[in-house]
């Protein structure tokens, strides 16, 4: 990316010009969304299978981290609500808490 941006004289009109060239070589929020996704349901499904086991306050680190990456790209806890609270239940081990 340094060599993309230096690429350009530093100049304000080619701000936006330089903005834009990273947008359209790192920007690509469908492509985004599917790898934080795919993270938070590998992350999920290693805590479950016991191939990892973090802390609660590191689990809750890295599930909150992904969380807000999505909701920068509009994925928003009101459009997923439901999905992401079965996430976090199961990721933490504390559904059966939950259930009763």
């Amino acid at each position: 990316m340094f060599r993309l941006v230096s690429s350009f004289p530093p100049t304000k009109e080619n701000y936006s010009k330089a903005v834009q060239q990273v947008k359209e070589r790192f920007g690509r929020e469908d492509l985004l969304v599917q790898i934080y996704i795919r993270d938070l349901l590998g992350l999920v499904m290693q805590n479950a299978t016991g191939k990892i086991k973090l802390e609660l306050s590191e689990l809750y680190d890295v599930l909150k981290s992904k969380l807000l990456s999505l909701e920068s790209l509009g994925r928003t806890q009101e459009k997923f609500a439901d999905f992401l609270e079965t996430f976090g239940s199961r990721a933490t081990g504390l559904r059966e808490v939950q259930d009763c």
